[in-house]
């Protein structure tokens, strides 16, 4: 004789039933309580803004000095490899604020870029087309490329020791 054991098996199947109650429906808030909107500035991370410490011209390339503020980077000093920052966005002086771009279109109606040449860190700050040389030049850096003849892609590249 066999024997067989038959287990009993109880199952039970629960169903969730989310629910959701709207006690009020929102509204538009009062338009203007942060203020007006300002005008559309760059895209973000293409401008960021510091302080400058001694007094700066606009659209020259700058770097942090050791207390944190701006200077002018300058191609004949070898110390300011890989410290560029960007373009100043205007002039300033001294522990004021200064804006500085360093990717993006920045235009200037006063320049006269040839299209087919790079624009390069020069000296103290200044933006050339010339490629850098040895003895002026401690190292070669191109900081952006003309879109036209009054604009300029900025767009920092990494410096090249010139010997």
């Amino acid at each position: 004789m066999t024997d067989v054991i038959v287990q009993a098996r109880t199952e039970i199947l629960l169903q969730q039933v989310e629910r959701i109650d709207i006690i009020t429906q929102g509204t538009q808030g009062l338009p203007g309580i942060a203020g007006p909107r300002g005008l559309p500035g760059p895209p973000g991370g293409a401008t960021l803004e510091y302080t400058a410490g001694v007094a700066l011209g606009g659209h020259r390339v700058v770097i942090l000095n050791r207390e944190g503020k701006l200077s002018y980077a300058s191609a004949d000093n070898v110390t300011h490899m890989g410290r560029v920052i960007g373009i100043t966005m205007g002039a300033t002086e001294p522990d004021a604020s200064c804006q500085v771009q360093n990717f993006d279109q920045l235009d200037e109606p006063s320049w006269t870029w040839d299209l087919n040449k790079p624009v390069y860190l020069g000296l103290d700050g200044i933006l050339t087309q010339e490629l850098p040389t040895v003895p002026q030049s401690r190292f070669s850096m191109v900081v952006g490329f003309p879109t036209s003849s009054t604009s300029l892609f900025v767009n920092l590249r990494e410096p090249i020791v010139l010997s």
